[in-house]
């Protein structure tokens, strides 16, 4: 049994080259934005090419000291960023923007602060 076991990587998030210390998740959602094509006759005849995004999401800790990486003022000015994710002796590195952000806290839970965003196709390298 124990012959099953192995050991599982992190994923590490760099944004313009700074390490994110206090990210607790990250996500990433490529997709193709490939379109049906369907005709008459042949009802689902395939798909036509699409503009190739990924959509790339973090969660963060939000320390009393201050938080680490505030998308805030990216978004303002919709200034591209460099991301940079690193797992498994693999990097992803691609560009993109910040698309919105939020903050959450509760009774009895950790204040945490979320960002999306569009990044362009990139793939492990």
């Amino acid at each position: 049994m124990a012959g099953n076991l192995q050991l599982y990587t992190s994923v590490y998030v760099y944004v313009d080259g700074n390490l994110l210390t206090e990210h607790a998740s990250v996500k990433i959602a490529r997709k193709s934005n490939a379109q049906v094509s369907n005709s008459v006759f042949k009802g689902f005849s395939g798909m036509s090419t699409g503009a190739p995004i990924m959509e790339i999401s973090f969660e963060s800790n939000f320390p009393a000291t201050g938080i680490e990486y505030d998308v805030g003022p990216l978004l303002a000015a919709l200034r591209p960023v460099e991301l940079t994710l690193v797992a498994a002796n693999r990097t992803l590195t691609t560009k993109g923007f910040w698309t919105d952000d939020d903050l959450g806290h509760g009774v009895n839970a950790e204040s945490k602060m979320n960002a999306n965003g569009m990044f362009q196709m990139a793939q492990w390298e």
